[in-house]
């Protein structure tokens, strides 16, 4: 969701620089930092097992 918002707000930065917008609406969402998570996988052999 962070990389949306992030392109969703240049893009209507670029409306409100050439006037087409008063202000940027995606301004008042604030959307957390994108995080990496980890994910241990099983191999083949442990899912054979299971």
């Amino acid at each position: 969701m962070g990389h949306i918002w992030r392109l969703l707000t240049y893009i209507l930065d670029r409306a409100v620089e050439e006037g087409q917008l008063t202000k940027n609406p995606a301004r008042i969402l604030h959307c957390s930092t994108v995080r990496q998570v980890k994910a241990e996988t099983l191999t083949d052999q442990e899912i054979d097992r299971e």
